[in-house]
């Protein structure tokens, strides 16, 4: 944790957990299904964990006032599979 990453890159993440649970779905093979299942579950958490960052928290009154005007942080992120 710690680092910043914007929207995009946690979009592309997920998207690539979705295609990891989709193959898993489409797959006759139990090992493969559990190597998607357990990839697409890492990157979702990894994904969780980037989109929280502790500074976020020690923002001064004025940043988060200036910040609630930015329309980046109201893009859509979409966290279903």
């Amino acid at each position: 944790m710690g680092q910043r990453i914007n929207a995009e890159d946690l979009r592309e993440m997920l998207r690539v957990a979705r295609k990891l649970r989709n193959s898993a779905q489409m797959s006759d093979d139990a090992s493969y299904t559990g190597l998607f299942t357990r990839a697409a579950a890492a990157l979702e958490e990894r994904a969780a964990q980037l989109a929280y960052h502790p500074s976020d928290l020690d923002m001064a009154e004025a940043d988060l006032e200036e910040a609630a005007f930015d329309p980046a942080l109201y893009r859509h992120v979409d966290f279903r599979c």
